[in-house]
């Protein structure tokens, strides 16, 4: 998951496989997580008895992943966070499952990739695009401090993250079908 780069905000900066170190922060309240993201990565990627590649998933959308989501809304469970200019990387569901397989026929072992689409997205324009597309009740709004006692969502709804897809296009010969997840969102709804 592409968010073993770190929780945190990342600016205009965009993150690559090969500039950015996986694993890495300065956040305690997160450290054990990424820990393990760390070294999970680093045991398959360095084991001599299979040939390991490593796919770093941006957030999930799609068909198989917006159904969970869609339900919270009509509860009016889910919020909207004010993004404040934030985004996060995305990627479909079935782009993720293509980049599987593409990973599987011509990636090369030893490395990563970054699986995500084109155009990131605040989790909160995400949830907002959710409710329109599929005709649910408009979201609150709330400041993201109000997430502050789920200590995961609040680090995740603070992360401002850019994540480059380049490697994965050259070397896979994968690209994303979508435009981003409003594009996603609404496709889905209209079926």
């Amino acid at each position: 998951m592409v968010f073993g780069y770190g929780y945190r905000d990342f600016g205009d900066h965009v993150i690559t496989e090969e500039t950015d170190l996986f694993g890495s922060t300065g956040d305690p309240a997160v450290e054990r997580h990424l820990e393990g993201m760390r070294v999970k990565e680093a045991l398959m990627l360095g084991a001599e008895d299979i040939e390991g590649i490593a796919l770093r998933f941006g957030l999930f959308y799609g068909a198989g992943a917006a159904e969970s989501l869609v339900e919270m809304l009509r509860g009016r469970r889910l919020p909207a966070v004010a993004d404040h200019g934030r985004v996060l990387p995305w990627v479909d569901l079935a782009d993720a499952g293509r980049a599987v397989a593409l990973a599987v026929e011509g990636g090369r072992p030893g490395q990563a990739y970054n699986i995500v689409d084109d155009t990131p997205t605040g989790f909160g324009a995400h949830v907002r695009t959710a409710a329109e597309a599929f005709g649910t009740p408009k979201p609150t709004s709330v400041p993201a401090w109000l997430m502050r006692p789920a200590s995961y969502a609040y680090r995740m709804v603070r992360t401002n993250m850019r994540v480059s897809n380049a490697k994965a296009k050259a070397e896979l010969g994968w690209t994303p079908s979508r435009q981003g997840c409003t594009e996603g969102l609404r496709v889905l709804a209209a079926r």
